[in-house]
């Protein structure tokens, strides 16, 4: 079941947009920031029902995402709705209407905080959003990959995942803004950060990301923002995947600095335990009588 009563329980969940390693100050560092909007819980709550109400994902509309070298016409656990496709199908649904108007209005209050944020100066109306589906836990992460082409400028655009639910996944590679995308010279290990309902993450367009696994269905928006239809020339549909050479090298990279930290990790773990052991025979020797 996608909804459950802990959605609306904050308490029991880290506020990644308080985060001071996550503000908008760290955004050309990090090349991401997290956002939540205040007073906007139950909007978005409903937003969310009624996507499932309206079973959207059990449409026409729906369209699969696949990694590189997977079969468009098969399901791997991830699929999009177009918001172009949802408009087109307007007076189709009675719940269509309402949905189509939340979102545009969700983009409009995204760009604002944006513009606020990192003193952009995007038009309300350039928002490009889409409804993202994964279907279970069993669904495998993508591959990392950018949504732009990484060898155009792209100024004062940005892209923004949406939590419409609590533990709500994305794999984003920290800096990886500023690296020759496809041929990386810098590595970092990926982060996998997890949005309550309510939170977004705002990335640069050159972020390397890919979409994680759930822990149960999750529906999710995303938004290219400073962009107003696919037509435009700086969104393609093209999804570029790191090539297989640098996707060795990175996760090479990545194991090597996890066994180096496990290796830290169990020394000083051998350590401490010495220190428990002479402990204990000090004490024991402090007991003995003479």
């Amino acid at each position: 079941m996608l909804s459950s009563a802990n959605d609306n329980i904050r308490c029991q969940y880290v506020c990644q947009s308080s985060n001071k390693f996550y503000t908008s100050a760290k955004f050309s560092r990090n090349g991401y920031f997290i956002e939540r909007l205040s007073n906007d819980c139950e909007a978005i709550n409903n937003l969310k029902c009624n996507i499932i109400e309206s079973k959207l994902f059990d449409s026409h509309l729906k369209c699969t995402v696949f990694n590189e070298n997977q079969s468009p016409n098969r399901s791997f656990g991830r699929h999009m709705i177009k918001f172009d496709s949802l408009t087109s199908c307007e007076a189709k649904h009675r719940l269509y209407p309402t949905i189509i108007s939340d979102i545009k209005q969700l983009s409009k209050r995204l760009i604002t905080v944006c513009n606020a944020k990192l003193a952009y100066s995007i038009d309300l109306e350039k928002g490009l959003p889409t409804i993202l589906q994964t279907a279970d836990e069993n669904t495998k992460p993508q591959l990392l990959h950018i949504d732009v082409d990484p060898s155009k400028h792209h100024e004062e655009h940005l892209l923004v995942l949406m939590a419409l639910q609590n533990d709500t996944m994305i794999r984003v590679v920290r800096g990886s803004h500023d690296y020759d995308v496809l041929s990386m010279k810098l590595y970092e290990t990926p982060s996998i950060i997890t949005l309550a309902q309510g939170e977004f993450i705002i990335m640069h367009p050159k972020l390397i990301h890919s979409g994680w696994t759930a822990m149960a269905e999750n529906i999710r928006l995303h938004f290219y923002l400073g962009l107003t239809n696919t037509q435009n020339d700086d969104v393609d549909n093209t999804t570029y995947f790191l090539n297989k050479f640098d996707m060795k090298r990175f996760y090479s990279q990545a194991f090597t600095n996890r066994i180096s930290s496990l290796k830290v990790s169990s020394y000083k773990k051998k350590i401490l335990n010495n220190r428990i052991k002479a402990s204990r025979l000090l004490k024991q020797k402090a007991r003995k009588p003479f």
